[in-house]
């Protein structure tokens, strides 16, 4: 059987691929065909990369061999065929990176969590630092609007990965076009999905991945925020790191989040839904880096904005953390 990969970098399409691939009956091989792929960007490695992984854990028995794929050397340095388990290209995580990119790496939850540990810090702090480490590298900088933005993106997504996915990996890759002033980022899991994480809730009424998908982006919506915690937990879940990292995108960029058989696609006050099929959540931010904001202010904008909606729904959310609020921990000092 003969499977062409989507060459389009756009996240619709790639859904529907990854949708076509989880209807695919048991086969003996499985031939990838590449040859219609010119151009792919960080989104496109996750989620091409991670719906091919779906394919062989659904289908433990299919061989699978790589067509035309030779010209792509990019996604080969990028590590995406080692993610496959393919000998072509970088081995997965292995590429050193660049000012203007970060290769296709695969972090394990709980080794996060024993280095927190390790460094008697909170798990956030941890991620903190290695999202700082990577918006240096795609910026050149370690400092600025632009380098600010990108770490608490990186942040909070990953954030709600290890706090709420439950999957024992996640993915991710970026890439800068300095030229075109342009960010993008993607981090994936496989784990349970938006849906199941939201249902953890009982104030909360989940009843189909796309409310999931519209819920999880409203402030203080998360599986957590409803438990009580210590007031003085700076990293207490709020439910409002999708809220504030979608609101970066709207002033100035592109958000798509898939979770279950959904993908949300935000575009500025444009928002669409189109199906797809994914087991566990990818977030994928685009950024036009010429219009970045000082991010203190943004933030602030955004938490007033997220307070004032909170008002106005009456519901059960209990307002950001300290950490959501700000652009890096209380009492931050850069790690080693």
């Amino acid at each position: 059987m003969i499977v062409e990969v989507p060459g389009a970098t756009d996240v619709a399409h790639m859904a529907l691929f990854a949708r076509e691939l989880r209807s695919i009956q048991a086969s003996e091989e499985i031939q990838l065909d590449f040859g219609e792929v010119r151009f792919t960007s960080p989104a496109w490695l996750a989620i091409i990369g991670g719906s091919l992984r779906q394919l062989k854990i659904d289908h433990p028995k299919i061989k699978r061999r790589a067509l035309n794929y030779r010209h792509l050397g990019y996604a080969g340095h990028m590590g995406f065929f080692g993610y496959l388990g393919l000998n072509f290209g970088s081995p997965l995580g292995a590429a050193l990176g660049s000012e203007t990119y970060v290769p296709l790496t695969e972090r394990f939850t709980a080794e996060v969590r024993c280095a927190a540990a390790e460094k008697m810090v909170p798990v956030g702090e941890h991620i903190h630092a290695e999202a700082e480490r990577l918006a240096a590298v795609l910026t050149c900088t370690d400092s600025g609007a632009l380098q600010d933005t990108l770490a608490y993106a990186i942040r909070e997504i990953i954030r709600n990965v290890v706090e709420h996915s439950e999957a024992h990996s996640y993915t991710f890759a970026a890439q800068y076009w300095p030229s075109r002033q342009e960010v993008e980022m993607v981090v994936s899991d496989q784990g349970i999905g938006l849906a199941s994480s939201l249902r953890q809730n009982s104030n909360l009424s989940i009843e189909s991945d796309a409310d999931a998908l519209t819920t999880a982006i409203q402030p203080g919506m998360s599986s957590k925020a409803w438990r009580k915690s210590r007031h003085d937990d700076d990293w207490a879940n709020s439910g409002y790191g999708l809220f504030m990292t979608e609101g970066l995108c709207r002033l100035g960029g592109i958000f798509q989040l898939m979770s279950g058989d959904v993908v949300l696609d935000i575009r500025g006050a444009q928002k669409r839904l189109h199906p797809a099929s994914w087991a566990g959540t990818v977030v994928v931010l685009r950024l036009d880096t010429s219009q970045l904001r000082a991010l203190s202010e943004t933030l602030q904008d955004l938490r007033d904005e997220g307070r004032r909606m909170e008002r106005a729904a009456k519901g059960h959310a209990i307002g950001p953390s300290r950490a959501s609020q700000a652009s890096k921990p209380r009492g931050w000092t850069p790690q080693a």
